[in-house]
């Protein structure tokens, strides 16, 4: 298992900071944060690194390099993606889905202001969790057969062409159903299918130290931001389905989608594309504990040079609170 690291420079304010200020006071207040926000920048672009700093490998030269020429000079803030061997990803129960073939935003209807023809899906429990079972584009897309695409704003969680659908048919894979894609500028539909789960993972995901729960008053919505790899207590991904929602809502009422070892197989041996697969990790597996020590070593190094040195692209957890492990 690799480590690999996205860098840049940590923001050292928040709106919070500010907002009992005069609106005046808050103003400069903003211009003098940002400014020092770009002098760090600054800072490391003349020190010879690109910002954001990419692919960064864990305990390499480089890794040490940034680390001894920042200092205490300002905080940086880390993002982790987990890279695992073919034999340990084989091994795997389960794996996140991540679409990164992406429709085209001229193409998305919430992108351009239009009202989505299609009503949502809404499925009920500790976390709501909302879905369409058709899908809807405009304009021209342009489809391919070997891929899986979805859209920006998680319209279209999941699609595929009619030929990788006929490939899905023949393996029997389970869980999911497929739906239509209308173009409203054309008048008729795609020929795309949507890939919608029927059911829910029946497990929760444990809510570590890189993952925070919240709440949006706005939309009444609880769900669950998660900076790392998704947590499993030990046996909970032996039965599930091929594709399927996961139990807790992410983003308000979007639901990730979870799918099986088999899933992965079907989409190298056809040799599909579009898609990456992120692990999961179950408590007391060797691959958890390995991902919990790296995370101790890791918080750690940050901690020697720089205490204010953060972790997580989304909850900017403090490197400090993940000493002793990430649960």
């Amino acid at each position: 298992m690799k480590f690999e690291l996205s860098v840049k420079e940590a923001r050292t304010w928040s709106i919070e900071k500010f907002k009992n200020l005069s609106d005046d006071d808050r103003y400069y207040a903003l211009i003098r944060a940002t400014q020092k926000d770009l002098e760090s920048r600054k800072f490391l672009e003349e020190s010879g690194f690109d910002v954001p700093i990419e692919n960064l490998y864990y305990g390499t030269d480089t890794y040490y390099k940034l680390l001894e020429t920042v200092k205490d000079n300002f905080p940086l803030l880390f993002h982790i993606r987990i890279k695992l061997s073919k034999k340990e990803a084989d091994k795997q129960k389960a794996f996140m889905l991540s679409p990164r073939s992406i429709i085209p935003l001229k193409n998305d209807l919430s992108y351009n202001g239009k009202v989505y023809p299609i009503k949502e899906k809404c499925i009920d429990g500790e976390y709501e969790i909302c879905y369409y079972q058709k899908g809807a584009v405009m304009g021209s897309v342009k489809w391919k057969d070997n891929y899986f695409k979805a859209s920006e704003y998680d319209h279209i969680l999941l699609s595929c062409s009619d030929a990788v659908r006929s490939l899905i048919l023949k393996e029997q894979l389970s869980g999911f159903e497929f739906g239509t894609i209308f173009n409203i500028t054309k008048k008729v539909e795609e020929p795309f299918y949507n890939i919608v789960p029927k059911n829910q993972c029946s497990e929760y995901a444990i809510v570590d130290k890189l993952a925070v729960e919240k709440y949006r008053e706005d939309y009444d919505c609880r769900f669950v931001n998660f900076d790392g790899i998704r947590i499993y207590e030990k046996g909970s991904l032996d039965n599930i389905e091929d594709i399927m929602f996961t139990k807790e809502a992410t983003g308000c009422k979007k639901g990730d989608i979870i799918v099986s070892q088999r899933f992965r197989q079907f989409y190298i041996k056809n040799n599909l594309k579009g898609l990456d697969f992120k692990p999961t990790f179950e408590v007391g597996t060797e691959l958890f504990e390995e991902y919990d020590e790296f995370i101790k070593e890791f918080s750690k190094d940050l901690v020697a040079f720089n205490e204010n040195h953060r972790i997580g692209i989304f909850n900017e957890i403090p490197a400090s609170k993940l000493i002793n492990g990430i649960l």
